[in-house]
């Protein structure tokens, strides 16, 4: 089962294949956010699932720390 690692804005990532119901949780300093998948999803798949997702929550916390200037 070959593995894929990443990191994106400060979150580290590995995955190898994902089966039913596996959950994977990623952490980062004051936040969390905890994937359950629904049925298996194989290679190369689960790695491009798992790198958008990260990147989507990257982005969304970005965009919520922007400070409007006047």
């Amino acid at each position: 089962m070959a593995a894929t690692s990443g990191f994106v804005d400060g979150l580290d990532f590995e995955t190898a294949m994902l089966t039913a119901n596996e959950s994977i949780t990623f952490s980062w300093s004051a936040d969390s956010v905890t994937f359950q998948t629904v049925q298996a999803v194989p290679e190369p798949s689960a790695s491009f699932l798992l790198f958008a997702s990260c990147l989507l929550i990257t982005l969304r916390r970005n965009r919520n720390r922007r400070v409007v200037l006047s």
